[in-house]
């Protein structure tokens, strides 16, 4: 490990209260790993059976410390996907507009890239509205639409 890396792991365990071992573990979580297996990683666990690897990476994972740095990690992977979505959204929609204002396209493509500009959640001046009515009936009221719409099926069967 080159010196300023470990420094700035050393300032993580500072300020996090977290030994080497512990971030290591957090990390294997935070990759997608099993506590067990992040566990297993992270300590010496050969003289361990697999139940007691499994008891103390669920004592570890049951750690405030632990789990405050895990939250923090979630929550920092999180923050970074959407501000890459928002940046890539931004791009979609400068791209858009500039290829429904560039003369040099066919008209098909700048209407095209007008409709998908329209159909933006901005702007949803394409989107189709959709009205769900839900109206509340007693069990009687219907029984009673039922027992007449029977009745008319059986009217017109007759017929």
């Amino acid at each position: 490990m080159t010196k300023e890396k470990d420094k700035d792991n050393k300032v993580t365990r500072i300020k996090s209260n977290l030994t080497a071992k512990q971030e290591k573990f957090i990390e294997g979580v935070a990759k997608g790993l099993s506590a067990s297996e992040a566990y297993r990683q992270a300590y010496n666990t050969s003289k361990m059976k697999s139940s007691s690897v499994w008891t103390e990476s669920s004592v570890l994972m049951s750690n405030p410390k632990v789990t405050r740095r895990l939250k923090a990690i979630y929550k920092k992977r999180e923050d970074t996907a959407v501000a890459s979505a928002v940046s890539l959204r931004s791009w979609i929609l400068e791209r858009l507009q500039a290829e429904a204002k560039d003369q040099d396209n066919n008209e098909s493509a700048r209407i095209r890239a007008l409709e998908l500009l329209g159909k933006t959640n901005e702007i949803k001046l394409f989107s189709e509205v959709i009205e769900n009515v839900n109206v509340d009936k007693s069990a009687d009221q219907i029984k009673t639409e039922l027992e007449e719409r029977i009745a008319r099926l059986l009217v017109s069967n007759n017929d």
